[in-house]
């Protein structure tokens, strides 16, 4: 089955992957992400990954756009999506 992520499904993981980095940590998968990357397909759309960029932008204004294209690579290579 496909599942559909908007922006309220995936900003949480951005937000922790971005903190994970800027602090020296390892990332903390949420139990329904992994859950849900296991037994279905997931995608989004571009909307939904300018929404979030905009949003982290906005709470982390220091962080480059290096740094956020990056982070979108990272979560959606490791989600499959």
């Amino acid at each position: 089955m496909k599942v559909y992520l908007d922006t309220n499904m995936l900003y949480g993981t951005f937000k922790t992957f971005l903190m994970s980095i800027r602090n020296g940590r390892d990332f903390k998968e949420s139990s329904i992400m992994k859950k849900l990357s296991k037994e279905h397909e997931l995608y989004t759309s571009y909307f939904t990954l300018a929404e979030i960029v905009e949003n982290l932008r906005k709470e982390f204004p220091n962080v480059s756009k290096a740094t956020l294209g990056f982070l979108i690579k990272a979560v959606m290579t490791a989600y499959g999506i």
